[in-house]
């Protein structure tokens, strides 16, 4: 029968063996990205989304506009939330302010910068 430290050597022994081929390979495949996997099916839908923003130019009286559709009226540039054919300004159905017209420009007085 064996001596407890010669049986301790032989199993690390054994381990060492069994473990050094997997810690080469280990080694190899370090810093490497797996190969990717076959693609899986489609999700669900999503909800639908907002629509895109249109500029449409000068506002023209009478035509239909829809939702997503960008305008400008009386200097100022009003955004179509829902289908109208309303002019835009005060408390026109489907019309938002998005930037209201400014000051106009002053030339300076010394002629400066």
């Amino acid at each position: 029968m064996a001596k407890p430290e010669r049986l301790v050597e032989l199993v690390e022994h054994a381990i060492q063996g069994a473990v050094a081929p997997l810690l080469a390979r280990l080694e190899a495949l370090e810093g490497q990205s797996p190969a990717p996997g076959p693609a899986g099916p489609p999700g669900p839908p999503g909800p639908p989304g907002e629509p895109g923003l249109r500029y449409e130019g000068v506002h023209v009286a009478g035509r239909g506009y829809t939702p997503g559709e960008l305008v400008t009226h009386s200097g100022s540039v009003w955004y179509c939330h829902t289908a109208t054919t309303a002019t835009p300004g005060g408390s026109a159905p489907g019309w938002s302010l998005m930037v209201k017209r400014g000051k106009d420009a002053r030339t300076p007085r010394d002629g400066g910068a």
